[in-house]
């Protein structure tokens, strides 16, 4: 009989879900509270402190695979991270402004790692590279994907400033400075053959076809070697050496005075020296040191004759400095400069337009990939696992109690033939 009173007081399972549902609102209540709790906790407690964002990319410039910018400078990657870079990406964005890039650097927060392969033995970069950064530095994962881009980016915004300040025409800017017909002639050979040494440099990297508005790096080369051709310095040279032209008479006039007296002291020490070695020669016996002696007066003879035909030529051209007219012989060179100055400009807009082309930074994601941390997903779902659990225990922790207590009465006194529930 007691075994049975046992069983009585027991509950089944439909009866368990009428009590819980009888108060569905408290539990719905209860399990949206708790997980909204749980969201928040991993949010701002748990995620905090071990989430991290990463970003993967591809970049490419001329001279990556040599770890060098076109200008020549060393390209290391691990200098993206240093603090002067993040502070300059900083800096170029009020959105950035909160990022702490002092601590960030400090604390190693953010990471580079780079792809590498080996090739003769020496390691290289394969270009392709990723970020990683801890969350916490940053309000939003579009804040810290806008800020990584703009890192990843900085070697190509500094080839695109090098190309906006790049002096490719520095040899005619010495042209202007020198004081002679000579040197001047001289930087003009030596800007032409700049130019073709240049696109030679563009053809070997991306082939003679590359082209730029229509025409082939070939053809640009083809061109700047036709500004200044070997053909026309020689012709220049000739009339110059005939004509004694005079670029700056009155430098030329203080040089020549400098210049006739040291040839002229030359001279004279060698007449010393000449007669010194003859009377060596009529004193000596020996044929092979006579002989010696012989090639040294023959080569101090023929460096006097030398000496007087320059000084012929200096005092010649002295003499009509004053009625020598450099017009026509200033105009083709002028001709020569201007179209070398074209020339060069046409070559620094075709090198931009292929390293602009060439420098590029692609990006596996188009935002930050998450990792660490825990799920808000997943978070919110256990959550509300757990609240539906803790709520239905505590309307259970209330309600059974009663619900049994109604029970027995209900039992005692059959003949009212009333429930449980109706009891309570």
């Amino acid at each position: 009989m007691q075994e049975y009173e046992r069983e009585e007081e027991g509950i089944t399972l439909g009866e368990l879900f009428r009590v819980i549902f009888k108060r569905v609102w408290v539990v719905v209540g209860v399990t949206l509270a708790i997980t909204a709790i749980a969201v928040l906790i991993v949010a701002l407690l748990s995620n905090t402190s071990r989430k991290e964002y990463r970003l993967e990319y591809t970049i490419e410039f001329p001279g990556h695979e040599n770890s060098r910018y076109p200008d020549g400078m060393a390209f290391h990657y691990q200098n993206l991270i240093s603090l002067a870079t993040l502070n300059a990406v900083k800096a170029s964005d009020e959105a950035f402004a909160s990022v702490d890039t002092a601590k960030m650097s400090e604390s190693n927060d953010i990471t580079i790692v780079a792809e590498t392969s080996e090739v003769s033995g020496v390691r290289k970069s394969m270009g392709n590279y990723s970020f990683t950064v801890k969350a916490s530095y940053f309000p939003s994962a579009e804040v810290a994907t806008s800020f990584l881009r703009k890192l990843a980016a900085v070697p190509v915004d500094y080839i695109q400033t090098v190309l906006k300040n790049a002096n490719y025409d520095f040899n005619l800017n010495a042209y202007d400075s020198v004081s002679t017909y000579e040197a001047k002639i001289d930087y003009l050979s030596a800007q032409c053959e700049y130019l073709q040494d240049k696109y030679s440099e563009l053809m070997v990297k991306y082939g003679e076809s590359y082209r730029f508005e229509g025409r082939s790096i070939s053809d640009y080369a083809s061109a700047a070697a036709l500004q200044f051709s070997k053909t026309a310095e020689q012709t220049l040279r000739t009339d110059l050496e005939l004509n004694g032209y005079v670029y700056d008479k009155d430098v030329y006039k203080s040089t020549a005075d400098l210049q006739i007296r040291a040839l002229q002291k030359e001279k004279e020490e060698n007449v010393k020296i000449i007669a010194a070695l003859r009377e060596e020669c009529e004193q000596t016996a020996n044929l092979s040191q006579t002989e010696a002696l012989s090639k040294e007066i023959v080569a101090l003879t023929t460096r006097n004759i030398k000496i007087e035909t320059e000084l012929e030529t200096i005092n010649t051209t002295l003499a009509n400095l004053e009625s020598q007219d450099n017009t026509p012989f200033d105009r083709r060179l002028t001709a020569y400069y201007n179209n070398l100055k074209t020339a060069t400009e046409t070559l620094h807009s075709v090198i931009s337009f292929v390293y602009n082309e060439e420098s590029e930074v692609t990006f596996d994601t188009s935002k930050v990939v998450v990792q660490g941390g825990t799920s808000l997903i997943l978070a919110g779902v256990g959550g509300l696992f757990g609240g539906f659990i803790v709520a239905c225990a505590i309307v259970c922790i209330i309600d059974l109690p009663k619900y049994f207590k109604a029970k027995k009465g209900a039992r005692q006194t059959p003949e009212q033939e009333q429930s449980p529930e109706q009891a309570e």
